[in-house]
């Protein structure tokens, strides 16, 4: 982990794409100039926590990151904390603490590489997708339903990126029904290649396996509950898959992630 900064950091937007999720800019220099993709913002949902909102920030992946000092966070509503920042108008400022944790490692992404996100689970990959610039790559995204599609597809087309989409969808209506797990499976039969992932526990357990089956190695971006976002709560604590005679060892979502080699998790 790098410098750490704690700003107050101007609403430039705050557009709801779907119902229950959201698009937030914000004004970020020094955040944007010290982050990488992959790496995570906890923010102070409400300005004045002891008046109704959460004491608590909440962490929030990099969704995109520029040149111009900006950062996006795209977010779905879930509790109080994000229904709160659901409401906020821009012009307002926001308490963030970033960029934290370890993100994405794509300096050898010289060959093919597959990227993977699921649902929410999207936010950190369109960073990652723009970060990778020209290197080979395609995109698989699963959604629950075609909205998700929608979004999914409107967000990409504002970045350059110009790689390969695979679509699938649980409703079938815009994109190959069933999970994403499916035609990644394939691909990688056909052309093993690194994987970069996010998204639901169970689809990343299925990436796991199915990037040993291939003999390749995948990166994969955990969700968990945080209370400092620093390392000193042990909230977002995993259990690796390398224990010790005297019993479990566990890394800290927070610092030692979010994201981790597949093979280091137990799931």
């Amino acid at each position: 982990m790098g410098d750490v900064f704690i700003k107050n950091c101007q609403v430039l937007e705050n557009r709801q794409l779907m119902e229950g999720t959201y698009l937030m800019r914000l004004r970020a220099p020094e955040i944007a100039a010290a982050a990488k993709p992959g790496q995570f913002v906890m923010v102070r949902t409400g300005s004045e926590p002891l008046e109704g909102g959460p004491l608590l920030r909440r962490p929030f992946s990099l969704h995109r990151l520029n040149s111009s000092g900006e950062i996006s966070l795209l977010y779905r509503v879930i509790g109080v904390g994000t229904r709160i920042m659901g409401g906020v108008e821009p012009g307002r400022e926001l308490e963030i603490m970033g960029p934290l944790g370890r993100g994405f490692d794509f300096s050898e992404a010289k060959e093919q590489s597959y990227l993977v996100a699921g649902g929410i689970g999207l936010a950190p990959m369109i960073a990652l997708a723009e970060a990778m610039g020209d290197r080979k790559s395609k995109f698989f995204y699963g959604a629950r339903t075609s909205k998700e599609v929608d979004v999914f597809l409107a967000l990409i087309r504002q970045t350059p990126y110009e790689g390969e989409l695979v679509l699938t969808s649980e409703d079938g209506l815009k994109a190959a029904k069933g999970m994403v797990t499916g035609p990644l499976a394939v691909a990688l039969e056909e052309e093993p290649a690194q994987l970069f992932a996010c998204g639901p526990r169970l689809m990343l357990a299925r990436v796991a396996v199915l990037a040993r089956e291939a003999g390749v190695r995948a990166q994969v971006s955990l969700e968990a509950n945080m209370a400092c976002g620093l390392g000193a709560c042990l909230s977002c604590a995993v259990e690796r898959a390398s224990g010790e005679e005297s019993g479990p060892v566990y890394s800290r979502v927070c610092f030692e992630g979010p994201v981790f080699f597949a093979e280091e998790v137990r799931w």
